[in-house]
């Protein structure tokens, strides 16, 4: 096994990024992106990246983002698989293979339960030969067109109101009175996360649209654009409401802005049923889903426990 280093002992220089970045995809990457993510993630203590590096060149790496997730609603410590790439002068010699091991063996040791990710072709095929990937499923993205959105006869209730703006911590904090899922696995949507995922975050904007009844909360979506399009990052509601129905007038606010919506939803659950009944059809392919276990027993693979949103990717 080549010589992997790991980051939070021996820290490169973080112009390395920029150089195997241009070298592999042949264009410039947003350092601000990278410190937000790997230097400024508030559910860390320390930046968990695994490398090689080869006559002063960074070979090869590969990074985790730490979250919260609960199982059974019992928080553990687990890791979103992140950004790993070889430079193209030192491909075919293992070292994503190395560095990736090795990472996952240092955080297994300090208690994590898992690692999981949203991977491509490429990256699927190494994660299922050599890191013992366990695939939960396939994703396609969910997606209303404006023209196929189906309008059913509601009247809206009088004291029905709805407001849209940029993501505050006024707003954040009233999430935490609301509920996101019933899965038995599912990510933390905790201030600390949001606050840092959504409002830190260097690259995108991000909205909200929450809908009141007599001035109290029934649901809240966050949000962001793109392309004239709209991807739900996150749905919060009141348990005692009508869900589906909140959801559909909440649609309804949204496809009038943009010409599509996108979303992932859980085969499985019956929001997905609610979506079909709405217009949404599953689109292209977006991404594997998988995870990693430290933990058998703990943590599994069966899609009916997961819930997964786009706020739990690295892309959106």
């Amino acid at each position: 096994m080549a010589n992997v280093k790991f980051f939070f002992d021996e820290p490169f220089e973080i112009t390395k990024i920029k150089e195997i970045w241009n070298s592999a995809y042949k264009k410039e990457i947003d350092i601000s992106y990278f410190n937000w993510r790997f230097l400024l993630n508030p559910l860390q203590n320390k930046t968990y990246i695994s490398y090689i590096m080869e006559n002063n060149e960074l070979a090869s790496f590969y990074a985790i983002s730490p979250v919260k997730i609960l199982v059974n609603n019992k928080t553990y410590s687990a890791g979103l698989m992140n950004m790993a790439m070889t430079h193209p002068n030192h491909q075919g010699k293992g070292y994503y293979v190395d560095v990736e091991l090795k990472l996952h063996e240092l955080i297994k040791k300090e208690g994590f339960v898992c690692v999981f990710g949203f991977a491509n072709h490429q990256a699927h095929r190494i994660h299922r030969i050599h890191a013992g990937w366990k695939d939960i499923t396939i994703i396609n993205q969910m997606r209303l067109l404006k023209d196929n959105f189906i309008i059913k006869k509601k009247i809206i209730d009088l004291h029905d109101t709805f407001e849209i703006d940029l993501i505050n911590n006024d707003i954040i904090k009233l999430s935490q009175d609301l509920l996101f899922s019933s899965n038995y696995i599912k990510m933390t949507r905790d201030v600390n996360f949001l606050s840092w995922r959504l409002m830190q975050n260097p690259v995108n904007n991000y909205y909200y649209l929450v809908k009141k009844n007599n001035n109290k909360i029934q649901m809240l979506v966050f949000f962001k654009y793109y392309d004239n399009s709209i991807d739900i990052m996150e749905i919060f509601y009141k348990e005692t409401e009508d869900y589906f129905e909140n959801y559909y007038l909440l649609v309804k606010e949204l496809i009038e802005k943009v010409k599509c919506i996108n979303v992932w939803s859980n085969l499985h659950g019956q929001e997905h049923l609610t979506l079909e009944k709405m217009g949404f059809l599953e689109s292209e392919f977006s991404t594997y889903f998988g995870v990693i276990p430290f933990m058998n027993k703990l943590i599994n693979n069966n899609l009916e426990d997961w819930h997964y949103r786009f706020i739990d990717s690295d892309v959106f």
